[in-house]
């Protein structure tokens, strides 16, 4: 075991696997529980708000990351027919795709505080969808880039979403950005470690993953200071079986010296997190 606690002192027990060293949380909510958590609790968890209110929205930065990674996704693919995104947040990735001109747009948020807010605004009716894309029996975009931020690493089953996905994407991009467990993150310590996250990648565990359910990485950014997230890692991948199309090199990982880090967060806990989240400890 790497980990016991988290930065909220839950038992979470952080493994790493024997065999393919992904890095993931050993003891977690079951899935109904997680579901009801996502949908209900998790702002007013992590963020201590009730309400979305216009000084949380003056102060929340996901408008602009909102526009850097539209930035960063076009230059990569180009043209942008639709888009496809799950865990949508507030909109605000959704809402600057429909006004740059990308009209066939869809987007589904578990958080119903978050959706609520996000099918609120203006041009986004109907196309926040407050519900499990399981679950969704509508017509689908026309979209050549699906887009997951900071979603996979929360789910209990990331290959069930890739699954649903291969089956959709045809010749698209998929775009996902989590947090790089071997790169960048260490700034945070604790922080980065909580119940939420499920599983920790690094560029090396998340293309095996993706490899498994028919995927390849063919491009990779791995930003520290982008203003997203430290050590953000974004990866541009797409359907193994589509013809003429070099998939990228990966950069060799030493998985010992990624455990070596967790462990270190272990050992000293109120050097690298747990301070900062006393208030949220204290608190009835």
């Amino acid at each position: 075991m790497l980990l016991a606690r988290d930065r909220y002192l839950l038992r979470v027990n952080v493994k790493v696997c024997a065999g393919c060293g992904l890095i993931y949380t050993g003891r977690n909510l079951n899935r109904a529980a997680l579901d009801s958590f996502y949908r209900d609790e998790y702002r007013r968890f992590y963020e201590d708000i009730e309400g979305i209110s216009p000084a949380y929205i003056h102060d929340n930065r996901d408008k602009l990351k909102a526009c850097y990674r539209l930035a960063r996704i076009r230059e990569r693919v180009g043209t942008i027919t639709g888009v496809v995104e799950i865990g949508s947040g507030l909109g605000f990735f959704i809402r600057e795709c429909r006004q740059s001109g990308i009209d066939n747009v869809l987007g589904f948020e578990p958080c119903k505080l978050s959706a609520d807010y996000a099918a609120g605004q203006s041009g986004l009716a109907g196309k926040i969808i407050d519900t499990d894309y399981q679950r969704y029996d509508g017509k689908l975009p026309q979209a050549n880039v699906y887009a997951l931020f900071h979603v996979l690493e929360h789910l209990p089953d990331p290959g069930e979403l890739l699954r649903w996905i291969g089956g959709r994407i045809e010749n698209g991009w998929l775009v996902i950005e989590v947090p790089d467990i071997a790169h960048g993150w260490e700034r945070l310590g604790l922080i980065n470690f909580h119940f939420g996250h499920r599983h920790y990648f690094s560029i090396g565990s998340l293309a095996q993953l993706l490899q498994r359910h028919g995927f390849g990485v063919l491009a990779f950014d791995a930003d520290i200071d982008d203003g997203i997230y430290p050590g953000n890692l974004r990866v541009f991948a797409r359907r193994l079986d589509l013809t003429d199309i070099k998939f990228a090199a990966l950069p060799a990982e030493d998985n010992r010296e990624i455990c070596r880090k967790v462990r270190g967060v272990a050992k000293a806990p109120w050097r690298n997190g747990l301070p900062r989240c006393a208030a949220r400890l204290l608190r009835p």
